[in-house]
């Protein structure tokens, strides 16, 4: 709320020293003088300190019940710091001491929002306009009513939760499995919840966020697409598709997103933070600190992010210190490691060890530059707290599906060493992209092989030396020609499915090499073994373990010659160019 600014005049001198004996003398404070107590009050407004200016405004409208300056700024500041019922009495004894004023139908309208109370609202803002059209407060009380008729539309429509328990506790668990870096697992049940109830607008955001999480930006836009189909106020699916469209480099359409997100008035906590730290990744830091602020005013929220992403939006609009209170606040509380690495950061600037960051990121977490920066680093090599942070998870998947050659190849590694069921998912659906090199697809068949993970581990009554089957961990080749998967059975036979054995590991690396870079027709592997046996030989080599070719013939009961002779021809066909 805007209010007349009450400055101290600039014709008071100091005092002059005070003898010594009249330093004994106790000068009492003006308590008695509503003007001074006002400026106090304004100052204690500007540190944050709300509760000890509405004591000092309580004490000024009790000695000056008539005071409209005095009435005027309790209002303000009841308002900030989100008492605003108690605002609302302070507005309404300013609307008996000024009748005429209309300024004070918007200043209720804003609070009334804020309450929830939404066709109040609608209405004390239409009473503003009627009385002033032109007036000081006619475009925000434009913005406010299209973010009222936002709310009152979602109601009309049913935008709440749907009755159903069951699916509410599924959207949960969903909820869940994103915020804890399972990406996979939330958009498959995502995916189910969209068909089981379409109108459910936020399964539709979830799900959005699912896609991009897991690097597809097509996918999330389309999502994000059908739920302002159906509301096109629908802040958050407005702020996701902002994070996409820079993604995906869309400048026109961002333009005109940030254009109408800067406009914005968020009435709940939740989408007021949304709002927050999109706009923050937009680069509009100031709009974002006016919203952290608030937040952290009067929703009385001070969780670890929350805090940091206040600390960053004050960073990165020149107020260093205010950055430095909030991280020093969020380890006091907390001792958010995040924090303390910024504060950390802080103290070398100071120093002079490093330069201070243009700007700062609006992620909970300590940076790493970028996914190619992220994939080169194992999940062991990664500070402690952040091999499960779900950021962490998402950059090594878009490195599997952005990076070039060699951070999808550290990609791979890195997802296999997770040892979950999100890093497999995302190795299968990379054995599947048609796009995807054949090498880096044998590499990510053999990370799957090492770790064993679900559904390649031999299954229950199936033991690799049996004719005819295929161990469980074989189960993503199961469309193969059967001599082809035979040449791997042999394998398997031969070193009993030994996941830890660097020969064998090698081994089925180079043969899914071979068959996807050269299609080899079934008729052109009469004899598996053999090739099998040759596999082997050239596997045991590069690892720096050879075999001779007449003991590897003997153990697979095949010809030296015939070892030989396709041992060339997989050199050959797997020599780097």
């Amino acid at each position: 709320m805007d209010g007349l600014e009450v400055s101290m005049p600039h014709n008071v001198t100091p005092p002059l020293r005070a003898s010594r004996a009249s330093r004994q003398t106790v000068v009492p404070l003006p308590l008695g003088d509503v003007p001074f107590l006002c400026r106090r009050a304004r100052v204690q407004q500007r540190r944050k300190a709300y509760d000890k200016a509405i004591r000092l405004l309580e004490r000024a409208v009790q000695l000056a019940p008539d005071d409209v300056d005095a009435w005027y700024l309790l209002a303000e500041v009841l308002a900030e710091a989100g008492r605003f019922a108690e605002s609302n009495e302070a507005l309404w004894r300013l609307r008996e001491l000024c009748p005429e004023w209309a300024d004070v139908w918007y200043f209720l309208a804003s609070n009334h929002a804020y309450l929830g109370a939404y066709e109040e609202a609608e209405a004390y803002a239409l009473r503003y306009l009627e009385r002033e059209p032109q007036g000081e407060y006619a475009d925000l009380a434009h913005d406010l009513l299209e973010a009222v008729y936002a709310e009152l539309h979602q109601a009309d429509e049913g935008g709440g939760p749907p009755q159903n328990g069951s699916i509410v506790q599924r959207h949960e668990h969903a909820r869940a499995l994103l915020e804890t870096g399972r990406f996979h697992e939330a958009q498959a049940l995502l995916e189910d919840l969209v068909k089981a109830h379409p109108d459910f607008l936020p399964t539709r955001n979830n799900l959005a966020l699912a896609y991009y999480y897991t690097g597809r930006l097509e996918r999330a836009v389309a999502a994000v697409e059908a739920v302002l189909a159906q509301d096109p106020h629908n802040l958050h699916a407005l702020c996701n598709l902002a994070v996409f469209c820079v993604n995906l480099g869309d400048w026109p359409r961002l333009v005109h997103l940030s254009r109408l997100l800067v406009k914005l008035i968020p009435l709940q906590p939740e989408a007021m933070y949304k709002l927050a730290t999109t706009l923050g990744l937009l680069g509009e830091h100031e709009r974002a600190r006016v919203l952290l602020r608030k937040l952290l005013d009067w929703a009385r929220m001070e969780e670890a992010p929350l805090l940091h992403f206040a600390a960053v939006a004050a960073y990165n609009t020149g107020h260093p210190e205010e950055a430095r209170r909030l991280w020093e606040k969020a380890v006091r509380l907390s001792g958010d490691p995040v924090a303390a690495y910024y504060l950390q950061v802080m103290e070398e600037v100071e120093a002079g060890k490093r330069a201070a960051p243009e700007a700062l990121p609006y992620q909970h977490q300590i940076p790493l530059e970028g996914y190619e920066q992220v994939a080169l680093l194992s999940p062991q090599e990664l500070p402690e707290g952040l091999r499960n942070d779900p950021l962490v998870r998402a950059s090594y998947l878009w490195a599997l599906r952005f990076g070039d050659a060699a951070t999808k190849r550290r990609a791979i590694e890195a997802l296999a060493q997770l040892g979950d069921s999100e890093g497999e998912a995302a190795l299968r659906q990379f054995l599947l992209d048609p796009d995807e090199a054949d090498d880096l697809k044998a590499l990510a068949f053999l990370a799957l092989l090492s770790r064993g993970g679900r559904g390649f581990a031999a299954g229950e009554g199936e033991r690799p030396g049996d004719e005819g089957s295929v161990p469980g961990w074989l189960s993503v080749v199961a469309g193969w020609p059967p001599a082809w998967r035979k040449v791997l059975l042999s394998l398997s036979v031969q070193y009993n499915a030994d996941r830890e054995n660097p020969v064998y590991r090698e081994a089925v690396a180079l043969w899914c090499a071979y068959v996807m870079a050269k299609r080899p027709e079934p008729r052109q592997i009469r004899k598996p073994e053999a090739w099998a046996a040759a596999v082997e030989y050239v596997a045991a080599r590069r690892v720096g373990k050879p075999v001779k070719q007449r003991e590897l013939a003997a153990r697979y009961g095949v010809a030296p010659s015939a070892v030989s002779r396709i041992a060339r021809l997989l050199r050959l066909a797997l020599a780097k160019p």
